[in-house]
């Protein structure tokens, strides 16, 4: 009975040991690249040398297997400045690259972050850039069955437009399209800046109606928890004459719904809110 409990019981062994050896055989580590930022970026083709400017490691697709985010671009005359800058997903258990061309995307202080915007449980990547005036840049891509699309893109990334005039009698008015409303300000408090940079004769009149009245690009970024998923606040800048007459500023709360990015709160420091 000894001899067949011990040729039993290292049949058991034997079998436990082979069901582990062929469980191991089946995990694949993950094993990201080894790069470094401000390194050549070789891996994929480009039509001039780009460099690595940022990296990230995030779950693109649900699997819960992550991916690495690889942010590469070209120098750009300016210091610390990058131009024609791409996305590179790099599939580290198939061993595979996509790559996606930001169209006329640039900046310096390359952000990587993720979050669900569409609502379908799964991350999306959000690269923020600074541009030289210090306004930000936006995209959005996902990873929609293994092709990188923008959810937030070139024309997105404007924010809220508007144009408008000055006007006699130191005013000013601006539309805002994206709200379909009209904004007038008072500029009588700052008329003696005005008088003396020669803008407005002291009685009022306009002295020149070459200048417009223009929103800036986003000022602020901020991701916002919504209840099935997340949106962006964004801060603008109401412009006046130069980039040192600052009308007013909107903060607005973006939502990607139904394949658009929609305006849910928004906000004037001056005037309150527009959407109503």
């Amino acid at each position: 009975m000894k001899i067949k409990f011990i040729v039993l019981t290292g049949v058991l062994i034997l079998l436990v040991l082979l069901f582990n050896s062929s469980e191991k055989k089946d995990v694949i580590e993950f094993d990201p690249l080894e790069v470094e930022i401000g390194q050549e970026f070789t891996q994929v083709k480009t039509d001039k040398p780009k460099i690595v400017l940022n990296y990230a490691f995030f779950d693109t697709t649900g699997d819960s297997k992550n991916n690495m985010i690889i942010i590469i671009g070209e120098k750009a005359e300016e210091e610390m400045f990058y131009k024609n800058i791409d996305l590179v997903l790099y599939d580290a258990y198939s061993q595979s690259f996509m790559q996606k061309n930001l169209r006329n995307y640039q900046g310096g202080v390359i952000k990587i972050s993720n979050a669900d915007f569409d609502g379908d449980s799964i991350s999306e990547i959000m690269i923020t850039s600074d541009n030289l005036d210090k306004t930000k840049n936006i995209r959005i891509v996902k990873n929609n069955s293994g092709d990188l699309i923008e959810l937030f893109g070139e024309k997105t990334n404007k924010g809220v437009n508007g144009t408008g005039n000055f006007l006699d009698g130191f005013r000013g008015v601006i539309y805002l399209k994206d709200f379909n409303k009209e904004v007038v300000y008072d500029l009588e408090d700052y008329k003696e800046n005005y008088i003396s940079s020669g803008f407005f004769a002291e009685n009022g009149k306009l002295l020149s109606d070459k200048k417009k009245i223009t929103t800036s690009n986003f000022t602020e970024i901020e991701l916002i928890e919504l209840s099935k998923s997340f949106g962006i606040k964004t801060k603008q800048k109401i412009k006046g004459f130069d980039n040192l007459d600052i009308l007013d500023e909107i903060e607005v709360l973006w939502k990607y719904e139904n394949g658009r990015w929609i305006p849910c709160e928004a906000n004037s420091l001056k005037h309150g809110n527009l959407l109503y």
